[in-house]
């Protein structure tokens, strides 16, 4: 008898399948099928033919060339779990740009929905009067959407930003390259903009904005849980991180340089604004910026500790509340291995090293080495 239920039980058990993949391509005609649009020798021409073929699991793959279309908020279907996302991604080793439509706001947008990811995409908002990419929501907010491996550029206002106040949560942007972006006449624009929680920025190299190269805030004050780590911001003209208006993000194996170029007042890196509380600043190298190297305008209870800054213009960590914890943190010449050539490695006689306080959070280096490497933690983000 539990043979025989065992038996029936695998028989009416439902397996999901795979989703299915559609191709785009510049030789491809909008004229074929959706069933066709599976082959890679019968694609669709446009990207948006293609997202109307796509369930929720579904993958599109788009050869190279360029795109001059926009993808709007409701264009993508949500995924349908962590394991079975709906996915856009570049032809291996192919080179996509969407350079989006001057009748557009932005390049692309995704709104209210959960489980997609964006893979190996340059999106180039030269066309567009707001963003690059934006991904938020009015009603339930965006979730689990990730942005990889791609490039985001010139684009007038905000390169990615999030929209809807404390609808979206687990958002990451990984592997990226943001640059050149932003009115020469503003500094509200920024390379992220977070409205989010429980999110990540890990391994962008973000640079040349007219704004902050991260900027995490919401007037809710709910933008709490994110984590800004391994990134290269660089070059901006206000601050390179700010953490404002949320509880318990981090920030930590930066490299933060060259930074506040045109904006007097900022630097390195800021925590400030409404509702900041208990953030961590841990690891970072923070080095010639053009300002203060860390603030702490807001939050009483943030930690900031490991951090190396050095050749700022002002060499310091500014709590304007008083009862910041700080430690650890060197303010002399840390011996690099080559600053200017931008390698911020430490040599055998730095004095950052085995310096640091032991942080359970920090457990890689920039380069994902293991800390410590000798008696105990090095300061800045390189473990020596």
């Amino acid at each position: 008898m539990n043979r025989l239920l065992l038996l029936i039980s695998f028989v009416i058990t439902p397996v999901l399948a795979q989703g299915a993949t559609y191709y785009v391509a510049k030789t491809g005609r909008d004229s074929n099928t959706c069933s066709q649009a599976q082959s890679a020798s019968t694609p669709k021409l446009t990207i948006s033919s293609g997202l109307a073929c796509l369930s929720g699991g579904d993958m599109l793959i788009i050869k190279g060339g360029t795109y001059t279309e926009g993808v709007q908020s409701d264009a993508i279907p949500s995924g349908l779990s962590e394991t079975q996302r709906t996915i856009i991604k570049a032809a291996s080793g192919e080179k996509v740009i969407v350079n989006g439509l001057n009748s557009i706001g932005d390049v692309w947008s995704i709104y209210d929905r959960s489980y997609i990811t964006l893979d190996g995409l340059t999106i180039d908002g030269s066309n567009a009067t707001y963003c690059g990419l934006r991904i938020g929501g009015s009603t339930v907010g965006s979730h689990y959407v990730t942005a990889q491996n791609g490039e985001i550029l010139k684009c007038h206002w905000t390169s990615s930003s999030n929209q809807g106040a404390g609808l979206n949560s687990n958002l990451k942007y990984i592997n990226l390259h943001i640059h050149n972006g932003g009115r020469s006449d503003s500094n509200q624009d920024h390379g992220i903009y977070i409205v989010a929680h429980d999110s990540l920025v890990e391994r962008c190299n973000i640079h040349d904005i007219t704004g902050h190269g991260i900027h995490i805030f919401t007037s809710s004050g709910t933008n709490n849980n994110n984590v800004i780590r391994n990134n290269t911001i660089h070059d901006n003209d206000s601050f390179g991180v700010l953490l404002g208006s949320g509880s318990n993000n981090y920030a930590y194996n930066n490299v933060v340089y060259g930074n506040g170029r045109h904006i007097s007042g900022t630097g390195g890196m800021w925590i400030a604004y409404y509702g900041a509380s208990g953030n961590k600043i841990y690891n970072n190298t923070i080095y010639n910026n053009t300002g203060i190297a860390i603030r702490i305008r807001t939050d009483g209870s943030a930690i900031v500790r490991n951090n190396i800054c050095y050749q700022n213009s002002t060499d310091s960590i500014d709590d304007e509340t008083g009862t910041a914890s700080i430690s650890n943190n060197l303010f002399t010449n840390p011996l690099f291995i080559g600053a200017f050539g931008f390698n911020f490695a430490l040599s055998a006689d730095s004095p950052a090293i085995d310096k640091g306080m032991t942080i359970s959070e920090v457990p890689n280096d920039f380069n994902e080495v293991t800390r410590p490497q000798d008696a105990a933690f090095d300061i800045g983000a390189f473990e020596y």
